[in-house]
């Protein structure tokens, strides 16, 4: 197809690249809530778990968020891939959330805050048009 307009995203090649980004952000969300290093975020030195879960995972959600709303992006992860991270992430933030002794309200807050989340990508991920990481 090559070029068909004068946008920024009008071509195979801008489109095949921010694909390639939509991946990269995937990985990392993949290897994070499996605990594995990820060579992308380990300037940060997050400890497996919550911190990294707060500090690079759930970041990276709300950018996947905002490349799909913003974007014409074609590619997102699976909706039953976004739920096993969501599953991941809950638990994660289940059992380690009191070891940080927060007051009730942000803990009651900043669950609710992640389930949202959650929630509003997996909404894109599911909408008709878009490939998915289980499509390709």
């Amino acid at each position: 197809m090559g070029t068909w307009d004068a946008g920024n995203f009008d071509g195979d090649d801008p489109r095949e690249f921010l694909a390639d980004m939509v991946a990269r952000w995937e990985r990392i969300v993949d290897r994070t809530l499996a605990g594995e290093p990820v060579d992308e975020v380990a300037g940060f030195r997050f400890q497996p778990g919550f911190e990294a879960l707060d500090g690079a995972v759930m970041p990276t959600v709300e950018i996947l968020i905002a490349v799909a709303e913003k974007l014409p992006c074609d590619h997102l992860p699976d909706p039953d891939k976004v739920a096993a991270w969501r599953s991941g992430a809950m638990r994660i933030y289940d059992a380690e959330i009191d070891l940080f002794e927060p007051d009730e309200e942000y803990k009651v807050g900043r669950r609710a805050v992640i389930e949202a989340t959650f929630a509003r990508l997996a909404e894109l991920a599911g909408r008709p048009g878009r490939e998915t990481s289980e499509s390709e």
